[in-house]
């Protein structure tokens, strides 16, 4: 049985607002996952927060003033945030009926503590809904070949349909 629903897709195409559209769809649902938001200031994206969706609990995920090794684009990202968040969310997840992540990407993957934390989500027994990079990677290429995984590859054109076939295997765990 598909479990692991993985929404992937090139940048800008409404991944993360298909998300928040999902989110809408199960209100009678306890969801738990994170969400990273950009930061923007003065119009400009300044950088990326981190929230788990349960506790509302947020850290800098990214950003251009943040001192680290690590960085995507012109974003320095912060591991110890990332773990603080993963470790929230694993608290969190116990009591949730549907996981989701956004996103499965290259910032979150500089945290060991995020990839562990990915790999016992998807081997649960509940269902998740995650978006993921397109980028390939060792790590994201294993979740995309997992046998209850399925890859949704979402375009301009296509989020309504994509958002019921999402709707639709998700509901299968509850009926």
């Amino acid at each position: 049985m598909i479990q692991n629903i993985l929404i992937t897709g090139k940048p800008g195409c409404g991944k993360s607002t298909l998300v928040q559209k999902l989110r809408g769809c199960f209100k009678d649902r306890i969801i738990s996952g994170i969400i990273t938001p950009e930061i923007k200031k003065g119009g400009k994206r300044y950088g990326f927060k981190i929230i788990d969706l349960l506790s509302e609990k947020e850290e800098i995920l990214s950003s251009v003033d943040i001192q680290s090794p690590h960085r995507v684009s012109k974003y320095h990202v912060d591991i110890k945030a990332i773990d603080r968040i993963m470790d929230e969310f694993i608290r969190n997840s116990e009591t949730a009926d549907i996981l989701m992540v956004d996103e499965i990407g290259k910032m979150e993957l500089y945290s060991d503590k995020f990839k562990q934390v990915i790999q016992r989500v998807l081997d649960s027994e509940k269902p998740v809904i995650a978006t993921i990079t397109l980028s390939q990677n060792p790590f994201i290429d294993t979740i995309k070949n997992r046998s209850d995984s399925k890859v949704l590859y979402l375009e301009k054109g296509n989020q309504e349909s994509i958002l019921n076939k999402i709707k639709a295997d998700v509901m299968l765990f509850f009926d």
